[in-house]
């Protein structure tokens, strides 16, 4: 017996747990049918308030018939009012209030006139609750109208539904028909109001009630619900179990056991299922994502009016979206104003079609705009399931992208700078190497035709024609020569000869004389900035590239504008993205800015303006050159060039020099004099690989008076040299075949000869050998193709210092 006690109390426990489930059943029913009866009543009114709108000349039989047709069938409906100009105009008779007379409407005329031309907004609001002076309770949904007259823009009132609360009530299952549960509706008109109970009567505190909110706007309401017959079990429900537990007491006390071990584990089981949901609701909301179910009605595959969301953590939906929850699920569509949009909606609408038809799992990234403005990317994945009534029902996970997006687009963006700088580096050493290849074949013709020149020196007052042949094959080598240079300055390869300079003063003086050439459209604005500090730069390069930037600019606005240039400090910070994008180094920096207000360049060209022979100048009108010379030696220079454009925006570049802390000396130039003639005793050794250019340098030398031993590399001209120890100065060419390059030879024959003078011959034109560096101060240095004026004056300044620095005087002043 004692056994059957035990399992009889732990039975009622469970139909008591029981009872309480279903009551919480039927009370969360009722919440649902409440809001949806609400919703489908403010549906309808916004629907009439839309078709109102579009009404051209709204009469009181036009509004009589529309809200016939919006609210027929509609039994909870008590009134539609309309104020127009704040005056009422009814559909019927007024609805009189507790406390106060009905308000005296008015009735449109019917007869000709404009009317009202009206325009509804999309929001309809619930208001709070009212006694009627019939004892009813009521409530009012408003939805405001706009005016439109002579171009502007005010209220012109309201659309007011009266609902009967108590029918609202009654579709919601409020009383419960079957008379199994009683319900209580309470309403509260603010957090520190009074608890007021619309519906139902019984005593809250007497007995537990199961409580569920309803989320209005209007204020708040609560359902109550308990069983009607209380919740203490009758004698009828618990007779069954315990005629069972007489029989088996009856036959074997083995089945009372099971029983109460099935309870006690039914129990646990309760508790623990509890606990997971306490647990699983934890972590939902500590989760950086937001979890929901997206429902489709049947045979719907594109997202609707209809359609519905629900969210397991809520306060994701406010974080992302930045949209209430309780918002998003009442009109779904408020999510989708936020996007996707365009291209990207498009996408997602057939990705998210074919997993409703198919369901199949989908999965898509795309961008959103919250009300302030802000941007976000959001990704998201959904699985699929099809309900017993035909509708669809995705569980989906979406979380705030935007910081990986932002990673991706910066990954992206590194990466083409990363191909764009590996693009340019193989270019430069392609073009330094036929560069190199090219000087020598000018320096080839250039030399033969100065030789002829002079030969003909005594036949041009009897051809003239000679002269202008001879002279224009000249002019056009060294046009060649200098198409070279702008390729080796693209190549980071051009012969630099850096000294401290003034910035500002540089930009003067060539802004004097470039300025000239601009038409009158165009004005030149300065903004020079003070006091900056010295720059250690190539001064004709400078120019050049300054030049280049004003012709540039000046081609881009063919119509005239203005052209400013400008120059700054700034100091570059240590994570800057200038210095991580060009390799620069932070401190401090000299910014000449080039700006036109021209045509600007447009999106899908800028980033090629800097590659060699891409111009958009017709056929004939540049080489292309001009700006990857720019950019070649901004990069020897240890800066670098940026520009900023927009089509029909203008163009702006921006050169970028490192300051010095200080003002640094310049080396003072030695004066390159010439002898009258060579005097036929001093002897030059040539190193020279390319034979060509090698007899071409020997004929000029030879017919100056100078003795020349010619070698055709550095391995040969260092045995010559040991066995003539008499030589008078070395003429090298830096590179040339075999393991000894011109450095090398100058420097083993300094160690036989420490005051030997020597003259470096370069086709690259520059400091490099190969990727090295090279820095031998106080020797000459000779581009390829080199003129015969400026070889023999280079050879004279040469051997004229050795001679100044062994002189007596210059030894006592030692």
């Amino acid at each position: 017996m004692l056994f059957a006690f035990l399992a009889d109390r732990q039975h009622d426990r469970v139909l008591s747990q029981d009872k309480w489930e279903r009551v919480g059943r039927e009370a969360d029913a009722a919440r649902s049918q409440f809001l949806r009866a609400l919703g489908e009543e403010v549906a309808s009114l916004r629907s009439l308030a839309n078709a109102l709108g579009t009404v051209d000349g709204l009469t009181q039989s036009v509004f009589d018939r529309s809200v016939r047709g919006a609210f027929e069938g509609h039994a909870s409906v008590i009134q539609a009012e309309l104020n127009p100009g704040f005056q009422t105009v009814l559909a019927g008779p007024p609805v009189a209030f507790e406390g106060g007379a009905a308000s005296t409407p008015e009735r449109m005329a019917d007869g000709a006139g404009p009317g009202l031309l009206l325009q509804a907004l999309p929001d309809a609001a619930l208001s709070g609750l009212v006694q009627g002076a019939d004892g009813r309770r009521i409530l009012t949904a408003r939805s405001p109208f706009l005016e439109y007259s002579n171009g502007n823009v005010s209220l012109a009132g309201t659309l007011t539904l009266y609902l009967d609360l108590k029918d609202i009530l009654r579709k919601s299952g409020i009383p419960d028909p079957a008379g199994q549960t009683d319900f209580v509706v309470t309403f509260e008109q603010s957090p520190a109001g009074a608890k007021e109970i619309v519906q139902g009567e019984w005593d809250m505190d007497a007995s537990p009630a199961y409580v569920t909110d309803v989320p209005l706007p209007s204020g708040r309401w609560a359902i109550l619900a308990r069983p009607a017959a209380g919740w203490e079990l009758s004698f009828r429900e618990k007779l069954p179990y315990r005629s069972v537990l007489l029989v088996i007491g009856a036959l074997i006390m083995m089945p009372t056991l099971v029983a109460n071990w099935y309870a006690i584990e039914r129990h646990r089981t309760l508790e623990e299922q509890n606990a997971a949901k306490a647990r699983l609701s934890s972590v939902l909301k500590n989760m950086p994502v937001a979890v929901c179910t997206y429902t489709m009605p049947p045979g719907q595959t594109a997202p609707g009016p209809d359609d519905t969301i629900r969210f397991f953590n809520r306060d994701a939906c406010l974080r992302i979206w930045g949209v209430e929850a309780a918002e998003a699920e009442a009109e779904a569509a408020l999510l989708w104003k936020t996007g996707p949009h365009d291209d990207y909606r498009e996408n997602f609408l057939r990705i998210l079609g074919e997993s409703a038809q198919d369901l199949t799992p989908w999965h898509f990234s795309w961008p959103i705009r919250l009300k302030d403005g802000a941007r976000k990317w959001i990704d998201g994945r959904g699985h699929p399931m099809r309900l017993s009534d035909g509708s669809t029902r995705w569980f989906n996970l979406i979380v705030d992208a935007s910081a990986e997006m932002e990673i991706s687009a910066e990954l992206e963006r590194q990466k083409e700078l990363a191909s764009l700088a590996q693009k340019n580096d193989s270019l430069g050493k392609l073009t330094g190497g036929v560069a190199h290849d090219f000087n020598n074949l000018l320096a080839v013709i250039m030399g033969n035709q100065e030789l002829l020149r002079e030969e003909l020196e005594q036949d041009f007052e009897r051809r003239p024609e000679l002269r202008e042949f001879v002279d224009n094959s000249l002019l056009a080598t060294e046009r060649g020569a200098d198409l070279t240079r702008k390729m080796l300055s693209f190549a980071r390869r051009a012969r630099l000869e850096p000294a401290v300079f003034d910035l500002n003063a540089i930009v003067r003086e060539t802004s004097a004389w470039a300025g000239r050439t601009m038409p009158e459209s165009i004005r030149l604005e300065f903004d020079l900035g003070g006091e900056l500090p010295p720059v250690r730069i190539d001064r004709g390069s400078t120019e050049n590239a300054l030049l280049n930037l004003m012709v540039n600019a000046r081609d881009a606005m063919p119509g005239g504008g203005v052209l400013s240039i400008s120059t700054a400090v700034v100091t570059l910070h240590p994570g800057a993205r200038i210095c991580s994008e060009e390799g620069l180094e932070p401190g401090r920096y000299l910014r000449l800015t080039v700006s036109d207000t021209g045509e600007g360049i447009p999106a899908e060209i800028l980033s090629r303006v800097f590659e060699p022979f891409f111009t958009t100048k017709p056929p004939a009108s540049g080489s292309g050159l001009g700006l990857s010379m720019v950019h070649g030696f901004m990069k020897q220079s240890g800066g670098c060039v940026r520009v900023a454009s927009m089509a029909g925006g203008g163009t702006s570049f921006q050169l970028f020099f490192p300051a010095l802390a200080a003002a640094e000396p310049v080396l003072p130039e030695v004066p390159v004099t010439r002898p009258p003639d060579g005097n036929g005793k001093t002897c030059i050794l040539l190193a020279e690989d390319e034979a060509d250019v090698r007899h071409v340098l020997m004929s000029t030398l030879i017919r100056e008076g100078y003795d020349v031993i010619e070698a055709e590399n550095g391995e040969i001209a260092l045995d010559i040299f040991r066995q003539s120890p008499a030589i008078d100065l070395l003429l090298t060419d830096i590179v040339m075949p075999g393991s000894m390059t011109g450095i090398d030879l100058a420097g083993a024959a300094r160690a036989l000869v420490p005051d030997l003078p020597v003259i470096m011959l370069s086709g690259y034109a520059a400091g490099e050998v190969g990727d090295g560096q090279w820095q031998t101060s106080g020797d000459l240095h000779l581009t390829k193709p080199v003129s015969r004026r400026k070889l023999l004056a280079a050879v004279a300044g040469a051997l004229s210092q050795r001679d100044a620095a062994l002189s007596p005087g210059a030894a006592g002043e030692s």
